[in-house]
């Protein structure tokens, strides 16, 4: 029986996630000037991992090992970033090969009364200030909220493996029957053992307008929404989501 726990804490200015420079640039969470760095919570990092393993080994036949391995894991989604929707948005002094990704960091405002921020096509500060508070930012309120300030969804797996020694065709050899199943979980139940994430590690707050003369910011409700969402995953992986079986045959000779 082995049990581990990890912890990992990552500052970085840029997580280096493309394989192009271009959209290196284009697609790292700034404050609002892409050509300043600005250093955050790491993309990749995983800030708590729990890992446990339990095998039993026993001959039910003379000679003949049969094997019981199980590994369960439970590791925190890596970070997530809350920016503004600033699709084809240059307010803030992008060219427009730029203009087309929602990278910017969100300022907080203080109260209904702070006169860096309006809003407009039906949203209120109330509802703006209830969405603040539920994923974490009002805390940041005056200020800009950091990179990472979120995180994915916790993952949970439970993975087994049984093996069997089987007799070869001769006294030096023998057999072995193998037996996985990945992610036993689902097995138990389809709502457990998902991994459920966000794409690229941003979700937009609200929508914004930036008056550069003034320096107020407009919010609004993101395109296509019905009002600001709050979830912390937009994805399902299936293929890491979905049980399998295994089972196969290997001869040592």
């Amino acid at each position: 029986m082995r049990a581990g726990y990890a912890y990992n804490s990552v500052k970085e200015g840029n997580q280096g996630s493309s394989s192009t420079a271009t959209s290196n640039y284009q697609y790292t969470p700034v404050q609002y000037d892409r050509n300043a760095t600005t250093m955050g919570t790491g993309y990749y990092e995983t800030p708590h991992r729990f890992t446990f393993s339990l095998g039993y080994d026993v001959e039910f036949v003379a000679g003949y090992n049969s094997s019981f391995n199980l590994f369960y894991e439970a590791r925190e989604g890596n970070p997530m970033t809350w920016v503004l929707g600033s699709y084809r948005d240059g307010n803030l002094g992008d060219q427009s090969s730029f203009a087309n990704a929602s990278y910017y960091l969100p300022y907080i405002p203080t109260g209904a009364d702070d006169a860096n921020v309006e809003y407009a096509d039906g949203l209120t500060y109330e509802a703006f200030k209830a969405a603040v508070d539920e994923i974490g930012l009002g805390k940041y309120a005056g200020g800009i909220a950091p990179k990472g300030t979120d995180n994915q969804p916790w993952i949970h797996q439970l993975d087994f493996r049984f093996t069997q020694e089987l007799p070869g065709f001769s006294d030096e050899h023998k057999g072995i029957l193998y037996f996985d199943i990945k992610n036993v979980l689902n097995l138990v139940n389809d709502d457990w053992g998902v991994v459920e994430y966000q794409s690229y590690g941003t979700s937009t707050l609200v929508d914004h307008a930036y008056n550069a003369d003034t320096g107020v910011y407009t919010y609004s409700v993101p395109y296509g929404q019905d009002g600001i969402e709050t979830d912390n995953q937009n994805s399902y992986d299936i293929n890491k989501s979905a049980w399998q079986l295994k089972v196969g045959v290997k001869y040592k000779f």
